[in-house]
């Protein structure tokens, strides 16, 4: 399967909210939103929905760090913002829209598709 091809299908899921996550994935099997929805990879015991996959898992800190610094590097106030925000910021931000989709593709394939890898990006 080509690799560009499963990035935008990775990142069109995160964007709609269809990316089989905790949170989605639990809905379709009934399980009510605040049992077992949580995220598997941490201890958080977060539910693992979009801002926690993006934003906060320490699972990927490191490599979600290449994103944060392009996105302090446009706006000094990312660290500042609250999770909701920096996660509606890092998929909206349409004046430098193509390389945060591509920073994001990237992150989302290793995250997501191979997520025992940790190397950076």
């Amino acid at each position: 399967m080509n690799g560009r091809w499963v990035c935008r299908r990775l990142l069109a899921g995160l964007r709609t909210g269809c990316l089989l996550l905790g949170i989605e994935t639990g809905w379709y099997t009934g399980i009510p939103y605040d049992q077992r929805r949580t995220c598997c990879l941490c201890d958080f015991g977060e539910v693992e929905d979009q801002h926690h996959f993006l934003i906060i898992s320490p699972t990927f800190k490191d490599l979600r760090l290449q994103l944060f610094n392009y996105c302090y590097f446009l706006s000094h106030a990312f660290f500042e913002l609250p999770i909701a925000s920096k996660t509606h910021y890092i998929l909206n931000n349409y004046n430098n829209f193509i390389i945060i989709i591509i920073i994001i593709a990237k992150l989302l394939y290793r995250m997501y598709i191979h997520p025992k890898t940790t190397t950076p990006i």
